[in-house]
């Protein structure tokens, strides 16, 4: 060991460790530390150790023991013996170090989070590829916190879940095509999994193993459905994903018969893509609506697809096989199919029942364009509501109502306020119509409970009055009172029709009509039962379908069919011929 003069300069050796004239240990004056056995010194290095056959082993601690560390600051590094990672603490929270830096080494993506099987919820903050969250819940759950659009992608690999993911609006889950496999945890297998908000887009997943709750009214077993309560005014979306239920080896006792209750006695149930239930998002939703493209279900007994309840379903390129029910429609729901397919399995496309719609009150007034009328009302639009929600709470009303009621009485006014807006710009009582549809759920019903009508009949009151205040043309003030007049009729003596559930399958195509939920192995496989009696119209239910199946045979609009060997047939084509010939024979005399 040697020590030098510490007055010497920065550079200079202050305290150096020789062993058998190897130098393996050096402080300069400076500070700077030098371990191993090199004669050149990097100056811009602190500590510098060199070896060509040795390593640096960093304190390694369980994840508790690291959380114990008192005030940890940016910078600190530890090996964690749990996840196997080197980690850093970087703007306050621990992150593993990738396998080509330090995360961040890539910039983070604005407004992107990262999911794979190699990640942690606790270790990580999943904004780069190197610091991935472990969970596709821990990525929703901060995608929530974050309130904006975010994309999650998510990396290949089995996934488990309780389901009931609830997306918040404007997310986008991005999966690695056929390579992202969502599974069940057990006692899970009953539930719907993504549940979307307005705007989401979901593509590259495969769903497995999850059954349906029903095979008549499904409400769970769902791979894509609406969030409980969400506002739809963007549709969300479905792409390139399958839903698959694998066929058990054998079954036991089991009947194939698609009319028994249940369905296809002894085979167990299962799942479906899509569920598009009009009552389970927000009553205040412009578009109650699932899209989706190239979504497949290959779910032995189960539903392809289900819109209920005043929802709609648009699917293009969907592929279902091996469903008890491809596409069901009920309850007044709707589905829109273009170049679509079903193979093999049960009925086809399902429309069974109807539901109540609101009407509106027609509001009988002429109304003269003024825009200046229009600028009046926006510029007091503030004003009335809050002078609204104080005369409620002042007369009574709001007696037992929670901070939802307040936040839906400013909204629904301020909506109120807007459609007599612009029916006084544009002239037409369009909006007033359009707002007193939005009075009703998606099975007729009011939204509102019996017990607030006289509240919302004394707001119409309340904000009329505040309009007739208003520096307006008497024009505009028979207008506004006529409008009134309409949406409090509206609400005091509402008025309903029935409106079908419908199904619309344009360029169908069929692939073994009926053949069952049940084949050891295909091809070949062949139609049971002509196109047509594998789409069920119950209980007022419409299905509107052209298209053809893999015999040649052809559907058509107006329900004329082609039968590959007979012809022309169908009701649309055998009603008409028959009047025809009966008309043929009584002018030439054809029935003696």
């Amino acid at each position: 060991m040697s020590v030098n003069d510490v007055n010497s300069s920065a550079n200079s050796t202050l305290l150096k460790f020789d062993v058998n004239s190897n130098t393996k240990f050096v402080v300069y004056k400076s500070g700077d530390l030098r371990v191993g056995n090199t004669a050149i010194r990097n100056p811009a290095a602190i500590i510098e150790a060199w070896s060509k056959n040795q390593g640096i082993l960093f304190p390694r601690l369980t994840t508790t023991e690291r959380e114990s560390i008192q005030a940890p600051p940016d910078g600190l590094v530890i090996y964690n013996e749990e996840t196997d990672f080197l980690q850093i603490r970087r703007a306050g929270v621990w992150v593993n170090v990738g396998d080509v830096g330090l995360p961040g080494a890539l910039p983070s993506i604005a407004k992107t989070l990262y999911v794979a099987t190699s990640g942690s919820d606790t270790a990580n903050d999943g904004t780069s590829e190197y610091a991935p969250f472990a969970t596709i819940e821990k990525a929703v759950e901060i995608a929530t916190l974050r309130n904006e659009l975010t994309i999650i992608k998510v990396g290949p690999g089995i996934y488990e879940t309780h389901g009931h993911i609830d997306l918040p609006d404007n997310c986008i889950l991005q999966g690695v095509h056929r390579a992202v496999f969502i599974r069940p945890k057990a006692g899970s297998e009953v539930k719907n999994v993504f549940r979307m908000g307005s705007g989401c887009f979901i593509e590259g997943f495969i769903i497995e193993n999850f059954r349906l709750d029903s095979l008549t009214d499904p409400t769970e077993g769902f791979a894509f459905s609406f969030r409980p309560g969400a506002v739809i005014t963007r549709v969300p979306y479905a792409h390139k994903c399958a839903v698959r239920v694998p066929q058990p080896e054998s079954v036991t006792g089991g009947t194939l018969n698609p009319l028994s209750d249940p369905p296809n006695p002894g085979y167990p149930t299962g799942a479906g893509v899509c569920l598009a239930d009009g009552m389970v998002c927000s009553q205040y939703s412009i578009f109650p609506n699932i899209m989706t493209w190239g979504a497949t279900p290959v779910s032995y007994n189960g539903i392809g697809y289900c819109a209920k309840n005043g929802g709609l379903i648009n699917a293009v390129n969907a592929i279902s096989m091996w469903a008890h029910k491809h596409f069901l429609a009920m309850s007044g729901g709707q589905i829109i199919l273009s170049s679509c397919s079903t193979q093999f399995g049960d009925y086809s496309l399902v429309s069974t029942g109807s539901r109540r719609i609101g009407v509106p009150n027609d509001t009988n007034v002429t109304v003269t364009s003024n825009s200046t009328a229009g600028d009046i009302i926006s510029t007091n639009r503030t004003t009335i509501v809050n002078g609204l929600w104080s005369n409620l709470v002042s007369q009574g009303y709001t007696t037992g109502w929670d901070a939802a009621d307040e936040t839906y009485t400013r909204f629904d006014s301020d909506v109120w306020i807007r459609s007599v807006e612009y029916m006084l710009r544009g002239g037409s009582t369009d909006m007033i119509d359009r707002f007193q549809s939005v009075l009703f759920d998606a099975t007729g019903n009011l939204v509102f409970t019996s017990a607030k009508t006289a509240a919302f009949n004394h707001s119409y009151n309340f904000m009329r009055d505040e309009f007739n205040k208003l520096s307006l043309n008497t024009n505009a003030r028979e207008a506004i009172n006529a409008a009134t007049i309409s949406v409090q009729t509206t609400i005091l003596s509402p008025n309903t029709r029935i409106e079908p559930s419908k199904i619309e399958a344009i360029g169908h195509t069929w692939t073994a009509n009926m053949i069952g939920v049940w084949q050891i192995k295909i091809p070949p496989a062949a139609s049971r039962l002509p196109i047509r009696d594998s789409i069920l119209e119950q209980n007022g239910g419409v299905v509107i379908a052209t298209g053809q199946d893999s015999e040649g045979n052809a559907l058509f609009a107006g329900d004329v069919t082609i039968d590959a060997r007979f012809g022309m047939g169908g009701r649309g084509f055998i009603a008409p011929t028959k009047r025809e010939a009966i008309r043929a024979a009584i002018t030439f005399g054809g029935f003696g």
